[in-house]
């Protein structure tokens, strides 16, 4: 294989890995979330309030353990978002000389759900992952389409990049 093809291989990779994770994220929490959410009603009773745990875990729950997650494939969703971030971390800095941040953001946002403390509600973590991994992909997008525009020691001299203008 050339090394142009390699390169052309490593900068779809790093352009679009963050967004088709995210994707399959958005697509994978939506499903668990119509699974697992349900709301509770609010009363002002105390001995509801206190029975129901509202002050600590809110009105917004999720069935079965309301501090983390217990599914397996959100699990490992999460797990392979992680590996993603710290892929797209690692090779953006060694190979592409690009900045590194939004690959970060991609790592934290799939590692911040499974983070304690155990002794609230993770939806709060899980909101937070999510907007975290949305800026990370789309940084990760633009900070990549900058490696299109600039020549590359992989490109030839006459190459499809020139003929388009």
């Amino acid at each position: 294989m050339l090394q142009s093809e390699q390169y052309r291989r490593l900068v779809f990779f790093h352009k679009y890995a963050a967004l088709l994770y995210l994707l399959l994220y958005g697509l994978s929490m939506g499903l668990f979330f119509k699974l697992r959410l349900y709301e509770l009603e609010y009363y002002p009773l105390d001995s509801y309030l206190t029975k129901h745990k509202i002050r600590e875990y809110g009105l917004v729950r999720l069935r079965g353990n309301l501090g983390s997650i217990q599914d397996w494939w959100v699990l490992l969703l999460l797990l392979i978002g992680i590996g993603v971030g710290l892929a797209l971390f690692f090779d953006t800095g060694r190979k592409l000389k690009q900045p590194r941040a939004a690959a970060l953001l991609v790592t934290l946002g799939a590692l911040i759900p499974l983070l304690p403390p155990y002794n609230e509600n993770v939806l709060t973590r899980i909101a937070v992952g999510t907007g975290l991994l949305f800026f990370g992909a789309l940084g990760q997008w633009f900070f990549n389409l900058a490696v299109f525009a600039r020549r590359s020691r992989y490109q030839k001299e006459h190459s499809y990049f020139d003929s388009v203008k």
